[in-house]
């Protein structure tokens, strides 16, 4: 009998570890699923009879996450910046609400006086002007709640759950359908972020009665065809890859090499020498403005590979084909479904120190056998930060509606370089000796006669002749002889380029080689650059049952102002880049300089002075026998200017229609939300900045520019 009790214990005993192990098993793999994102729990089922107050829960869930994950695209990974967010995102933000310094903020403020503002996930977090100890910070927020409070997912659980009431409004509607819900426990939100889609759950006890009877809910749950997870990858990746390789960098001091030169209608050079008697002064508050309108064409040009909107640079010149290069952020991970756009705004101020005042960077002659000669020599260092926004989308999320995700992030050189913590400033930095190349000993190719004449037949005095190949060497300047208008000389020998430069002229650059003891003759062709007198004017989206484009165009009010940027693309690799950019305010009229030539043109019109709000709407629809209804909160578009727009098309403008016209009427796509009713507004309307280009393509004959007599 004993034996047989021991036996029976003994039974008991395993049965009772094989359950406490397989307890362990099953509670271990909850948690690594969980771990894993792809947990779900169970989703309370409902009769028939009561599936419109299921129904009803899942639209306002869904709904509500939608709008808090809106939220956090348009923040960087923040419901908001404001101190009153700090409830989701248990964040502090320093922000510059003016919008007059963004690179000594934590925010890019996108216009002057607008709540959007887009958080750094890299920038230096000390003042412009630090030395020696400089700090650079991340407001990247992690992604999952076990990184931190901040996390996205914590803060879509805590923003659900502060206005999820907001759509449900007690149930109220139902009251009239017979139904009676009552709240018998607290609301719990738990979002997880996993591959390809998001869910949201929610433990929310409810009792619900009607004619039908009684029952118990209490677990819900929606899933959101939005991957996050990629998203905030991609963000990620882009944020590191500008850490370690600087790339914002690189590309803001290859535009200031590209645009640099020894005249002062350019920027400052780097390093130059130069032969003439008179010397040359920089406005500071001019250069700046002029790498600030550089920023903002070309790093639009950013393209980040294995990405769904990556074409590659391709050119059979293997120089362009370099220089282009420069624009390709490389990338081994795929993500096919997201698009990655690079944005610089103009009206966004850099911080910009090459010297006290005015710049001149210019240096008596050295000590040297050529030291009577009138040279001289100039060296620039830029300190330069700026902000650039980075939009990623997904455009088939959200049932082909696309997502946005917005984060930013900051260059900064110090002395022509990438800054370092440690940075200590250079001001004029010496050139010291050059190089013997330009030596006039060294001139040792056969004669060569140069002649420059414009592209209308007639000569073109005192046109400066430059030789390029191991250096720059300047040689001397066409004279008028029988008509014509020719230089001579011995050239040094080698595999370059022939520069033309002339104050009136667009630069000529031509590939030219050299031999030792050959002589050549070579003409070069010159566009003269004339200045054009300009105005401009608006084309109004305007809404009335959809947006439409109105047919005629009309001046600018005497608060709204339109930056005008011509970009010419260059015809050949060795060409020079050519960029005007004019501000034209209400109907008055400004001067620009052109050349021929196909140029991308961009009008930018805002609306100064002029606050844009859309209000608070709620929005009812019917579904079966119940009113559904949620409210959409008051949006700020603008606090104080207002960004109607960037439209961009190309322009091709021939030497014929340059010469012999006076006045160039411009026109820019401005979404009038500022005309339309306060209660036609919609949030929606945003989104039709986005469509700016489908538009230009299809009103591109209206767009264009037009020429007019005084």
């Amino acid at each position: 009998m004993n034996q047989q009790r021991k036996g029976q214990l003994s039974i008991f005993l395993i049965l009772g570890i094989l359950l406490l192990i397989t307890t362990a098993i099953v509670l271990y793999l909850q948690g690594k699923i969980l771990g894993e994102k792809t947990f779900k729990p169970v989703i309370d089922e409902v009769p028939l009879e009561f599936q419109p107050i299921k129904d009803y829960m899942d639209r306002c869930i869904e709904e509500t996450s939608m709008e808090a994950i809106t939220l956090l695209g348009l923040h960087g990974g923040y419901i908001g910046l404001e101190p009153g967010d700090a409830l989701y995102t248990k964040t502090a933000f320093q922000t510059d609400p003016a919008g007059v310094n963004p690179t000594e903020s934590d925010a890019v403020t996108f216009t002057e006086g607008s709540n959007w503002k887009i958080p750094y996930w890299y920038h230096l977090e000390s003042k412009n002007g630090c030395t020696g100890n400089c700090e650079f910070a991340s407001l990247q927020p992690p992604l999952y709640r076990k990184d931190g409070s901040n996390s996205i997912e914590a803060q879509l659980d805590v923003y659900i759950q502060e206005h999820l009431q907001e759509c449900l409004q007690q149930f109220r509607d139902f009251e009239k359908q017979g139904f009676h819900v009552t709240e018998e426990g607290k609301l719990q939100v738990v979002s997880l972020i996993g591959k390809e889609q998001m869910n949201v759950y929610l433990t929310y006890p409810l009792a619900v009665q009607s004619e039908f009877g009684e029952i118990d809910i209490e677990n819900f749950g929606i899933s959101l065809d939005v991957d996050l997870d990629d998203l905030y990858n991609l963000a990620a990746a882009i944020t590191t890859l500008q850490q370690q390789h600087r790339f914002l960098e690189a590309n803001a001091m290859n535009l200031v090499a590209g645009f640099q030169g020894l005249d002062e209608e350019k920027l400052p050079p780097l390093a130059a020498t130069d032969f003439s008697s008179k010397s040359l002064v920089w406005s500071e508050e001019a250069v700046k403005q002029k790498i600030q309108n550089q920023l903002a064409v070309y790093l639009q040009r950013l393209k980040m590979e294995n990405t769904k909107n990556f074409q590659p640079y391709r050119f059979s010149n293997a120089l362009k084909q370099g220089l282009h290069e420069n624009f390709m952020i490389p990338n081994t991970q795929q993500y096919r479904e997201e698009a990655v756009e690079f944005t610089y705004l103009p009206i966004w101020p850099i911080y910009l120190d090459v010297g006290e005042g005015q710049v001149s960077t210019s240096q008596g002659a050295m000590n040297t056998f050529f030291s009577w000669l009138p040279i001289k020599q100039y060296a620039t260092p830029y300190d330069i930060s700026y902000p650039v926004v980075v939009e990623l989308s997904q455009p088939e999320a959200f049932q082909k509606r696309g997502y946005k995700f917005y984060f930013a992030l900051e260059g900064n050189i110090r002395n022509n370089l990438p800054m370092d913590a440690d940075f200590i400033p250079l001001r004029k930095a010496n050139l010291g000796e050059t190089g013997q190349f330009c030596n006039p000993n060294q001139r040792n190719s056969g004669e060569i006669e140069v002649e420059v004449k414009d592209s209308e037949g007639n000569a073109v005095e005192h046109a400066a002749i430059v030789f390029a190949a191991r250096e720059s060497c300047l040689l001397g300047n066409t004279a008028l002889e029988n008509a014509r208008t020719i230089f001579r000389g011995k050239f040094p020998v080698g595999i370059g380029s022939l520069r033309v430069e002339h104050p009136d002229y667009f630069t000529a650059v031509v590939p030219f080689s050299t031999a030792l003891d050959k002589e050549e003759r070579v003409t070069v062709e010159l566009q003269r650059i004339v200045e054009k007198e300009i105005r401009v004017m608006k084309k109004n989206l305007f809404k009335q049952n959809g947006w439409f484009v109105h047919p005629d165009p009309i001046p600018l009010k005497k608060n709204e102002r339109a930056l005008v940027i011509l970009d010419r693309v260059k015809e050949t690799p060795l060409e020079e880049d050519f960029t005007s950019v004019v501000e034209v305010r209400g109907t008055e009229t400004a001067t620009i300089q052109l050349v021929p030539g196909n140029y991308v043109v961009q009008v930018q019109i805002i609306a100064e002075n002029t606050p844009v709000i859309i209000p608070e709407k709620k929005r009812c629809k019917r579904a079966g026998f119940k009113r559904e209804c949620v409210t959409i909160p008051q949006t700020t578009v603008a606090e104080d200017d207002y960004f109607g727009g960037n439209m961009q098309l190309q322009w091709d403008l021939s030497s014929f229609q340059l010469y012999r016209n006076t006045v160039i009427r411009f026109h820019g796509l401005f979404l009038d939300l500022p005309g339309t009713p306060i209660q036609a507004r919609d949030i929606e309307d945003l989104q039709m900045l986005d469509q700016f280009d489908e538009i230009v393509q299809q009103k591109k004959a209206e767009l264009l520019p037009r020429f007019e007599t005084k």
